[in-house]
């Protein structure tokens, strides 16, 4: 199974401590998506190209994404723009009452012609809002242990909650893409320098 990250969504799940950050890190450590921007809430990320946001919850956070994300993605050149654009911790903006904001919806919507490729991180499908598992050409997802995540990811795709809920091992993952997905190893472990 390929994984396309540029020009498509990517959106990547895991419980803490499972791996999600590690595989984040790992693919925008790649020489080939040195071109990216990552939305470091958390500030855990500091070997990559960053923006540590001022609002960490509620409307304000939700407004300062809107800002940057048309600030440094939609409202620029396609020369300046990153060609990985990724949210940590969208559930603090997108919830599973909430949408995403627009210029998000925006980089969803017209990823490939802007040129950008949108990586989502969250802990669970069952927090965000529905269209960030259902609009992504990818789905990235680690252990997760809840009925209603199963649920959720038995909707998108037949069986993928039992896969992920019931037979990962630590540090595996799930590629899903499409109607089909497929288990793979852990990636190796970052060093807080960005090398393998």
């Amino acid at each position: 199974m390929k994984l396309e990250v540029k020009n498509s969504h990517t959106a990547v799940f895991g419980l803490k401590g499972e791996g999600k950050s590690n595989w984040t890190q790992w693919l925008l450590s790649k020489p080939q998506f040195s071109a990216h921007l990552i939305y470091d809430l958390c500030r855990e990320h500091d070997v990559l190209n960053r923006y540590i946001p001022t609002h960490r919850r509620g409307d304000k956070a939700a407004d300062e994404l809107n800002e940057v994300a048309t600030r440094m993605v939609v409202g620029v050149d396609r020369d300046r723009r990153p060609e990985i654009f990724a949210l940590e911790e969208l559930s603090r903006f997108c919830g599973p009452n909430s949408p995403p904001p627009e210029a998000v919806y925006e980089i969803i919507d017209m990823n490939r012609h802007y040129g950008v490729g949108l990586v989502t991180v969250a802990r669970r499908p069952a927090q965000v809002h529905t269209d960030i598992t259902e609009l992504a050409d990818n789905i990235i997802i680690f252990p997760l242990s809840g009925s209603n995540d199963r649920r959720k990811l038995n909707n998108t795709i037949d069986g993928l909650g039992d896969t992920v809920v019931d037979e990962l091992g630590e540090y595996e993952y799930v590629i899903a893409q499409g109607r089909d997905y497929k288990i793979h190893r852990p990636v190796p472990e970052m060093d807080t320098t960005g090398r393998l």
